[in-house]
C-alpha cells in the first residue's frame, strides 16, 4: 500500500487486527435494504472473516396474513445467506435490539458490532436511538452505517478513503493502528486530522505557551508536531495531516472537514462514558449524529 512505511506488509497488518466475526443488526421482517448487513459483508469479503445477524422484536410477532414471524424470518435469512456466503448464523431475539446486538456479540466473541443509524432530529438525539444506547453499552468496536448512502441491496465497494480524527490523549495510537488496518485490507487512503478548540474546556500541561508566544499558536504547532510523531510511529507515509482551529465544538469540525475531503469513514476513540457524559452526549455520540459517512468507534476501555 503507497500509504504504509515499507517495513508494514499488508499481511502483517492483517494478521495483528484482523477481526474473526462481525456481528450486524437486520430487520428481517421485511425486504428493506439492510445497511448493516451489507456493508459487513463487504468488510467481511476483504478480511475473510464471517458475519452473524442479529435481529431484535419486542415480543412474539405474527405477521398480517397469520405466518408466525419466527418461521418468516427464517424463510428471509435463508435467502440473504444463499446470496451471500459470508453470513453463517443469525440469532432470533426478543427485547431491545441494542441489547440482542451487544449480547450476541458478547457471547460470538465478535470483535464488530455493525448497526445503522438514521439522521438524528434533535427529539431522537435527545431521547436515543439504539446506535446511541450500542456506543454507550458496547465493550467492543462499533459501525455505525449511515443509512441513507445504502440506496440499494447491492454489497457496497470497499472504503475509498478513511479519515482518523484524533484527540492525541491515551490510547489514540490504538485508533490509528486500527484505520491502518482496514484502510489496507480495503485499499483506501488516509487523511489524519485533529481539532484544536479555541475556547477548550479543559487544557493539557504541555500546551501551556511561553509568555513570548500567542496560546493558540503554540498549541497548534504543539498538536501538528504530536500528528506528526503518530503517522511515524504507525507507519503511515505521505498522508494529508491537518490540525484545525475551531470556535465551534471539534466533533462539529471533524464532521466538515470529512465532507470537505470526501471521506467515507471516520475512525475515532470511544471510552466508556460517565453519567455526565451519559446526560450530555459524549465526542463520539455528537460525531455519529453529524457525520456525513460511516463512523467506525474504537473502544479504549
Amino acid at each position: 500500500m503507497p500509504f504504509l512505511h515499507e517495513s508494514l506488509t499488508k499481511e502483517s497488518i492483517l494478521n495483528r487486527f484482523a477481526p474473526s466475526k462481525i456481528v450486524a443488526a437486520v430487520t428481517l421482517r421485511d425486504r428493506s435494504v439492510h445497511p448493516a448487513m451489507l456493508r459487513s459483508v463487504s468488510l467481511a469479503r476483504a478480511s475473510r472473516c464471517e458475519v452473524a445477524l442479529v435481529h431484535a422484536a419486542e415480543k412474539h410477532e405474527i405477521l398480517p396474513d397469520g405466518t408466525d414471524f419466527s418461521s418468516a424470518a427464517c424463510r428471509r435469512y435463508e435467502a440473504i445467506k444463499s446470496s451471500h456466503p459470508e453470513i453463517t448464523s443469525t440469532c432470533l431475539k426478543t427485547g431491545s435490539i441494542w441489547n440482542a446486538l451487544l449480547e450476541s456479540a458478547r457471547g460470538m466473541e465478535a470483535q464488530l458490532v455493525v448497526i445503522g443509524s438514521h439522521v438524528h432530529s434533535q427529539l431522537s438525539a435527545l431521547v436515543g436511538r439504539s446506535s446511541d444506547r450500542v456506543l454507550r453499552h458496547t465493550d467492543r468496536d462499533v459501525l455505525i452505517t449511515r443509512t441513507e448512502r445504502y440506496a440499494t441491496d447491492q454489497v457496497p465497494k470497499n472504503y475509498q478513503h478513511i479519515l482518523i480524527a484524533t484527540d492525541l490523549r491515551e490510547h489514540h495510537r490504538l485508533v490509528a493502528e486500527r484505520a491502518v488496518q482496514v484502510a489496507a485490507n480495503q485499499g483506501a487512503k488516509i487523511s489524519l486530522v485533529h481539532a484544536v478548540e479555541h475556547y477548550p474546556v479543559d487544557r493539557e500541561n504541555d500546551e501551556i505557551a511561553p509568555e513570548d508566544q500567542d496560546p493558540l499558536v503554540h498549541a497548534k504547532h504543539s498538536k501538528e508536531a504530536r500528528l506528526t510523531q503518530l503517522a511515524k510511529e504507525t507507519g503511515i507515509l505521505e498522508s494529508p495531516r491537518e490540525v484545525l482551529v475551531t470556535t465551534t465544538a471539534a466533533c462539529d469540525t471533524i464532521s466538515d472537514h470529512a465532507k470537505k475531503i470526501q471521506a467515507d469513514l471516520i475512525f475515532i476513540g470511544s471510552r466508556k462514558v460517565t453519567p455526565l457524559n451519559f446526560l450530555l452526549g459524549s465526542n463520539a455520540d455528537r460525531i455519529v449524529h453529524h457525520a456525513p459517512c460511516d463512523v467506525w468507534v474504537v473502544y479504549l476501555d
